[in-house]
């Protein structure tokens, strides 16, 4: 079973903004897009038994991950692994697509789960016609910068030159 047309064209937007060699997919068998396999994106198979050390070893830090229908094979601990693993150490954007009746049906997926990971919703996925949960983690605005973090508030910018402390 491959992924509704809608959910494709959606993802096909973040897809296209990196380069093929930089972005690893990891889905269910019969669910990556034959397509992008051909313009070489890296493809992983989700398995019951995914061991991301043997999956990762050896591979750069990847452009973006995306995750495909990962809670109809994995567990919620072992899809939560999933996601967080690649959001540490192997990929600096996650794109996520899961089939929302499948994530429901097992009780073992939910809206919490995303964001208690730091994912946002993707906002082209409220006009989606197919039943799809499509969330993103970017570590480059993964946290808005507040104002007082600068340097007018930590290093009395205006006692510079005047006293040594």
């Amino acid at each position: 079973m491959t992924i509704p047309e809608d959910v494709a064209a959606c993802l096909n937007g973040y897809l296209e903004r990196c380069a093929p060699g930089r972005v690893v997919q990891f889905g269910p068998e019969g669910t990556l897009p034959s397509a992008w396999a051909e313009r070489g994106y890296i493809q992983r198979l989700i398995q019951p038994d995914l061991d991301l050390d043997q999956d990762l070893a050896g591979c750069d830090q990847f452009d973006l991950a995306l995750v495909l229908d990962a809670p109809k094979i994995l567990s919620t601990i072992a899809t939560r692994q999933l996601l967080a693993r690649l959001r540490n150490y192997s990929a600096g954007a996650i794109l996520t697509a899961f089939d929302i009746d499948s994530a429901r049906q097992s009780e073992c997926w939910s809206v919490a789960e995303f964001l208690g990971l730091g994912f946002r919703r993707v906002s082209e996925a409220r006009q989606l016609n197919s039943h799809y949960w499509i969330y993103r983690y970017d570590i480059y605005d993964y946290k808005i910068t507040p104002d007082w973090l600068n340097s007018r508030h930590w290093a009395n910018p205006e006692q510079w030159d005047r006293r040594r402390w």
